[in-house]
Order: structure tokens, then sequence, then C-alpha cells
């Protein structure tokens, strides 16, 4: 017997097993292990193309904290099963060989302006649609839908053509930073020294934060979205009450507070200059570390490791041992932005947006000297990225924003 249940002849291990219960085993199994696996018998080839299967190394591989329903992907039509294999296999040729040419690209809609491009680019993968949010360096803000775009073919609109899905907001005196969008409301930072609150139902600013200089980036505070997180040239790292418009707390640090990030317990925040880089408790918001030989531009969590973004070079650490290097990237160009998310990280720099490859610290000589693949198809200063397991976004401000979509 095995865990109870009678072995039938001819089928010896684990190919007594029903093939439920069998897919679950296999879910344990490294990619190449399953490959294998399948190819033995019929018994192990109907297991492994079981969708939880393959589900377990779409998470592994694209978005570790995803829940299966989360994702939006195609029937089998063999079994009328969402078909994560097949998934698989299509991000895989995205990830690994890249499409050349974008998917969709919006030029800046008035070239003739002295100063004129774009800073930052995000969208929200909850919200489940094709809409982009981007600053821009004359101080609008773009809303872009860009499901009403045609796919292969750059977008100039004029100014107010909301028939292209295209909505132009002036929301700041000079350059938007950082867009953060959370239900009805944008959050926005800028140069011009504040930070934007606006209703998007009303396209109109309902709150309006100050500091003592630039304002370089903002989040809601992840475990109270009534609190807000705002980096600045003033070199404070402020905690604002969203409801009574005060700031409630501030970091101070040694230089400009160009980039942060944090998660339900801690926040890492830096500038680029070298012993700038602070760990502080989020509860108490207090420094509990200063990070030695660091400075950055950019910082993103993901899970235990942090990526951080300098000069000429970017960096994973590890959160359990947070004062060396897991890995260290040589970039011969200023890294401005950086998103990471499972083994998926991508760099935006003066030489385009690339992926370049993580193992929790297995990466071999060439992984750290050059990207698996560059996605930009044209250099100028990439300022800002952001990716899921199907779509990059990425914006330079040369007066380009770039989207790039696995079909």
């Amino acid at each position: 017997k095995i865990t109870g249940l009678e072995m039938e002849e001819g089928r010896l291990g684990l190919e007594a097993l029903p093939v439920e219960l069998l897919g679950v085993v296999l879910q344990y199994l490294p990619l190449r292990d399953i490959a294998s696996t399948f190819q033995l018998n019929k018994a192990l080839y109907t297991a492994t193309r079981q969708g939880p299967v393959w589900f377990e190394l779409f998470r592994k591989f694209y978005r570790s904290n995803t829940a299966r329903d989360e994702v939006q992907v195609p029937c089998d039509p063999t079994t009328g099963l969402p078909d994560w294999l097949g998934t698989l296999k299509r991000l895989s040729v995205f990830w690994n060989t890249a499409p050349r040419t974008w998917t969709y690209s919006l030029k800046c809609p008035d070239m003739s302006r002295a100063e004129t491009g774009y800073r930052w680019v995000t969208f929200n993968p909850e919200d489940n649609d094709d809409t982009l949010y981007i600053g821009a360096t004359s101080g609008h803000v773009i809303i872009w839908d860009t499901s009403k775009a045609t796919k292969g073919r750059e977008f100039q609109p004029k100014l107010g053509d909301e028939d292209n899905g295209y909505v132009e907001l002036l929301s700041h005196k000079q350059w938007v930073r950082c867009v953060r969008k959370h239900g009805d409301r944008l959050y926005t930072a800028s140069s011009d020294h504040t930070i934007g609150i606006w209703s998007l139902s009303a396209r109109e600013r309902i709150a309006t934060l100050t500091h003592g200089n630039q304002v370089n980036l903002v989040q809601l505070q992840c475990t109270d979205y009534s609190k807000l997180l705002s980096g600045s040239d003033d070199r404070t790292l402020n905690f604002w009450d969203i409801e009574t418009r005060t700031a409630i707390h501030s970091i101070s640090h040694n230089s400009w507070v160009l980039g942060f990030d944090h998660n339900e317990s801690c926040v890492i925040s830096a500038g680029n200059t070298t012993n700038n880089c602070f760990l502080s408790d989020l509860r108490t918001r207090e420094i509990r570390e200063q990070l030695r030989d660091c400075s950055a531009r950019f910082v993103k969590l993901n899970g235990p490791y942090v990526a951080i973004g300098g000069d000429s070079k970017f960096m994973i650490r590890d959160l359990r041992a947070i004062h060396s290097n897991l890995v260290s990237y040589a970039n011969p160009s200023i890294v401005w932005g950086l998103d990471f998310d499972g083994t998926r990280l991508v760099a935006a720099n003066d030489n385009g947006v690339q992926r370049w490859a993580f193992h929790q610290g297995s990466e071999s000589e060439s992984d750290k000297k050059n990207p698996l693949v560059d996605f930009t198809p044209r250099r100028g200063a990439w300022q800002s990225v952001k990716s899921t397991h199907d779509r990059i976004a990425a914006a330079t401000v040369s007066g380009s924003v770039c989207v790039w979509m696995a079909h």
C-alpha cells in the first residue's frame, strides 16, 4: 500500500498515485525535472499536464505573491481549464528573447516646448485595465488608455485628444517626478516642492502637501492607506497623515532622498551619496541600521531581497544580511528606475530598458555584466519602468513612453 491506496498491477511508486495527487508532488520539482518527467510514460505525462503544476512555476518565475484567480489566462480547448503551460511558453519567449519593437508608443504632443519628456510611468495591475499614468517634465499628469491605441503605431496626440484615450491634466509648475494611483485618487510628486492629491472622477486637485525642496517619490503606506510617504531633496523622508494633511514624522538623511521602498515591517531609503542609505522600522519610524558601502537613486523591495540602483551599478541585498551584496551588477550608466518581482529584474538606465538575471546569488560573471534582454530599440535616459508578468512600460525624458506586451 502507498498512503492507504492499493497499488494497481503493473504500476509502481509515484505512478500508483491518482493524477491529482501526483500533480501536487510534481509542483515541488524544478522546471528541468518536470520537462524530463513528462517524457517517461503516459501516467506521468498526464500528471505534468495538470494546471497546478505549471501555475506554481508561473508564480515562482513571474509573480511570487500571485493568487491563481488574480491572473487572466486563456483556457486549454481540450480541458476547458486555464492553460498555465501555454501561458508559461508565451511568457518565456517574451522575457527571454524579447520583442524588439514596442506594442504601443506615446510621443510628446508638442515637441516645440522648451523642456518636453516623460519622467514617470506606472499602471495598476489590480485594476485589470490598460491605463497608464504618466508624469511629464512639462508639469502635466497624463492618463492614457492604451486599449484605444493602435498596436505598432506611434501615437502623437493633440492636446485634449480624449477620443483616443488621452487625458492631460496640468498639475504642477515643474516636473512631475512620480505618480501613484489608488482607487479614485492620484498622488503626484513634483520638482515644485509639492505633493498633489487628485480626484480622478472630478479631475481636480483636492489637497497639496509641501516639502522644503524637490519631491522625488511618493508611496501610500501599505499597512495604512491614510498615510503617505515621500522623499525629497530637502534631505527628509516624511510620513504624512492624508486626512489632516500634516507631516507626522520625518527621518533626516545626509543628502537628497532619491529613492525608497517599504513593506509591512520596514522602510529602506537612500540617496546618491555614500552612507546615505537607511533601514527603518515602519511601525516606530525609527532608523534601525545605516547600510554600508551603498548609495542609490532607486530602491525596490521584493520579499527578503532589496534591489538598489546607483550611478554605475546596481545590487541585490538580502534583508537578513543587509550590509553585504548578494550580487552586484556592473552597469555603464546611471540606473534611474528598477522593477523587481520574482525572478524579474528590470532596469531603466541611459542605455535602455533591460532584463537582468537573478538567481538568488548563483549568477554567473556574465550575468553580472550583461543583460539577458534589451527591450529598447532606442537610447536616451530611460527614467522609469513598471512591469508585470506580461507587460512592461517605460518612460524617457527624450519624449517617449513605450509599452511591450506578451502576445
